[in-house]
């Protein structure tokens, strides 16, 4: 009841966002049928957040009453700037508009990279042949269009803004004098993680178009990637510190399949499937430990662990106990007594995380085991779009995607937090029962309940079904249109396929509810609890042109 006397607050934000783009590009032509064009550049990005944060509780005076005019006043403020200049150079060949190589380069420099770190430079090289306009396949009668195309280069994303500085955080010390104390250890040499990868591909027409393919593999390593490690406490700061170690790697296809089985004056049908394959994993650490990932929180064990995929989830997996009525909180609960665990090695340079070896033991000695990656290795999406007549069409699109698991902090809550669940309730489970146990008596921190919320998170949804008819002319005229269209759509219909709908007969909502955080700079985190869903939403939109 702080407020109940009266509260002001004030806040201002601002956010400051400038660019300066220039380029210039030149075209030679030695031959009628060889093209060189030169281009070049600079570009200038800066962004900049203030913020600026008042309160003042207990007005003097009945009523309304402003922050400065309170008896109770506090402030705080936020201040983050970042600044990139970039330059560049391309030099493109086109051979007969069927051939076309080109190779590039970018030098890149941007206020977060650590002092003793000068700037990053990325290459690029790419390759596209018209092969269908070749004299050598108009033999080829199904064959309407064919483009092969490959590519190679550098990519970085830059350091968070303040992880190469050393900072110092202000604080009350004692008497009331003000003072700091170690905040950031900061790193000098922190640069950008370097991104390099292969694409090999072909788009390819088939039967006048009716038939179109796209397909294309990728190869990408992260060199240099940017790893938070924990900071031996000599150092005199805290946390951990952010260094370029690691390596990552990711791979994969994407496919696109569009097909007109029906195409006339008065009807016509175009699908559309795609799909995408990501194998992520880590395939260096520099020589460090498995670390937990930064601001994880105790019942949240994702870890950074060399062969598996970043922030993957690693827990203790029970699989029996000796079920036993325990009084908590007045309520006799069904507790797993002697919890025991899967077994397993250790993984070198680790204490916590093994490999599975088939053993079963206490679960006070057996290691987190590798539970699941948190970011979907496969997705896609399929659309159907039918035309009647010259002026109604019918859209429809459903898309999917899994091979990830998400922690569901909702369900864990109820199962271990509110004791509310039936399972829990009824110790139909020594797997849930043990898990409670290994909480309640063995103080596990999260490293075996934490799996009662975790979720298979691939679902397949009904997207969109969207409805739209072409005004007549003769409508449109009466207020003064050139032309109109009507469109209703509705979205997120239905929940066609989910992954894992409960755990333990607890549901999960949705299972479109992920926030993939990135606040903490680990898009991986994929902790969510008491978020909204997907709300279906239908909508009607009239257009007109003047």
């Amino acid at each position: 009841f702080a407020t109940s006397d009266g509260s002001a607050t004030a806040r201002q934000l601002r956010s400051t966002f400038i660019t300066v783009d220039s380029g210039a590009a030149v075209d030679l032509k030695p031959t009628s049928e060889l093209t060189f064009t030169t281009s070049g550049g600079a570009q200038y990005y800066y962004k900049q957040f203030d913020e600026v944060f008042g309160q003042g509780l207990v007005c003097a005076i009945p009523g309304p009453c402003d922050v400065d005019g309170s008896a109770n006043i506090s402030a705080a403020e936020g201040f983050q700037e970042n600044k990139t200049l970039g330059f560049y150079v391309q030099e493109q060949l086109n051979w007969r508009d069927r051939v076309f190589l080109t190779a590039a380069l970018r030098r890149d420099d941007n206020s977060a990279f650590g002092s003793n770190f000068d700037a990053a430079s990325y290459p690029k090289f790419g390759l596209s042949w018209v092969v269908g306009e070749e004299p050598f396949m108009s033999s080829l009668g199904f064959l309407s269009q064919l483009r092969v195309r490959g590519a190679w280069g550098r990519a970085g994303q830059q350091p968070d803004i303040f992880s190469a500085i050393q900072t110092y955080e202000p604080v009350v010390g004692f008497g009331g004098v003000g003072g700091v104390t170690p905040q950031n250890l900061g790193n000098p040499d922190l640069k950008p993680e370097i991104g390099e990868e292969v694409e090999l591909g072909f788009d390819a027409g088939l039967w006048n178009d009716r038939v179109g393919v796209e397909f294309t593999y990728y190869n990408k390593k992260v060199k240099d990637a940017i790893l938070s490690i924990p900071i031996k406490p000599s150092r005199g700061f805290p946390g951990n510190q952010f260094t370029n170690i690691g390596e990552t790697k990711n791979s994969g296809i994407e496919l696109a399949v569009d097909v007109t089985p029906v195409s006339r004056d008065n009807v016509g049908l175009d699908l559309r499937f795609t799909y995408a394959s990501n194998d992520s994993k880590i395939t260096d650490l520099g020589g460090v430990p498995p670390s937990i990932t930064p601001n994880a929180g105790a019942f949240i064990q994702q870890f950074f662990v060399e062969g598996y995929a970043p922030g993957g989830y690693w827990y203790k997996n029970v699989v029996s106990s000796t079920i036993t009525p325990i009084p908590v909180a007045g309520i006799p609960l069904p507790i797993g007594l002697d919890p025991m665990c899967e077994g397993g090695d250790l993984i070198p340079g680790s204490t916590i995380l093994g490999v599975p070896n088939g053993t079963v033991v206490p679960c006070a000695e057996a290691p987190q085991l590798y539970q699941g990656r948190p970011t979907p290795s496969w997705y896609g999406s399929f659309s159907a779009d039918l035309r009647l007549g010259r002026r109604f069409r019918l859209l429809g699109v459903v898309d999917y995607l899994g091979g990830h698991m998400v922690q569901v902090g909702d369900v864990s809550a109820i199962h271990h937090f509110f004791f509310s669940s039936k399972a829990i309730l009824e110790g139909t489970s020594e797997v849930l029962a043990g898990r409670l146990g290994t909480e309640l008596l063995l103080g596990d921190g999260g490293e075996t309940w934490g799996m009662s919320g975790m979720f298979d998170g691939g679902f397949m949804k009904l997207r969109t079904i969207a409805a739209s008819y072409e005004l007549p002319a003769s409508l449109t005229r009466f207020v003064g249109a050139s032309r109109g269209s009507f469109t209703l759509s509705a979205e997120n219909l239905a929940i066609l396929w989910r992954g894992q709908k409960d755990n333990f007969g607890v549901e999960w909502v949705d299972p479109e509810i992920n926030p993939n955080r990135v606040d903490n700079g680990a898009s991986f985190y994929t902790y969510t609890q008491e978020s909204w869903p997907q709300m279906m939403r239908i909508r009607g939109m009239l257009r007109l042109t003047f």
